[in-house]
């Protein structure tokens, strides 16, 4: 027999809700499914680089190494051209692969020709001719399926990295009622909560799992200047101690 409506409102409105450890849970099965996922993020960036040849180290430019492009449908009969753009980024000291796209009405949207070609003018009917027999070339069709591979993946992830945030969200919620409620205004000393064996430390900056320092261990007798002789403001009370340290050797 059906119950009510009335009937399950009481029935949701008895639960007592998920617990804090219940929360932690969840967020440990959300981070298991985006490490599990990885490995295929991993596979699909080395298919697309698979063949493309490094450049060497501290060498930048401002155009892509290369692209790879494909026709993306849409549920509501849409179809768009993504063109992605790849490289490689050193900006962190460590080589990294890198990439951003951009979406197109087609080989015609101005945005396009502007990019790629660089001129704003519109084409004559010699360079429409030219562009209609390049543009696949230039927007990298040719990679398009293992580009699309990985706008797959890289979609999958961002939706197993959503499902996490909103876990984080519930438990920080619930752990900034845990909070000292006398904290002054704009403190920003980190908080850390444990929860069984897990670690969480709530920064400035948001909630975050596991402990966010960095440890750096400093010898107390290392000099805090870089060289003998910074410390001097002027230029002329630096050469006097560089003579004078030449004298003395």
């Amino acid at each position: 027999m059906a119950k009510n409506p009335g009937e399950r409102c009481a029935l949701w409105s008895s639960k007592t809700g998920r617990t804090i450890q219940q929360v932690v849970d969840l967020l440990r099965a959300a981070e298991a499914r985006i490490e599990a996922f990885r490995p295929t993020v991993n596979a699909a960036i080395d298919l697309v680089y698979a063949g493309q040849e490094e450049p060497e180290r501290g060498q930048s430019s401002r155009r892509a190494e290369f692209r790879g492009a494909f026709w993306r449908d849409f549920s509501n009969g849409a179809r768009r051209l993504a063109v992605y753009s790849f490289g490689w980024s050193d900006a962190t000291g460590t080589r990294t692969q890198s990439w951003s796209h951009e979406s197109y009405e087609g080989p015609e949207d101005r945005e396009l020709l502007r990019r790629i070609r660089g001129t704003e003018k519109p084409l004559d009917p010699i360079e429409q001719l030219l562009w209609a027999s390049e543009w696949e070339v230039l927007v990298g069709m040719e990679l398009g399926p293992k580009v699309e591979v990985l706008a797959a993946a890289l979609c999958r992830e961002r939706e197993l990295w959503c499902r996490r945030a909103v876990v984080m969200m519930a438990l920080s919620n619930a752990l900034g009622r845990e909070e000292n409620p006398f904290r002054y205004s704009g403190n920003h000393r980190a908080t850390r909560y444990t929860i069984g064996s897990e670690l969480f430390v709530r920064t400035a900056s948001g909630l975050y799992h596991g402990d966010p320092d960095v440890y750096v261990e400093v010898d107390p007798q290392s000099n805090i200047y870089p060289q003998d002789g910074l410390r001097m403001s002027s230029y002329a009370l630096r050469e006097r101690a560089r003579k004078r340290n030449n004298k003395e050797k």
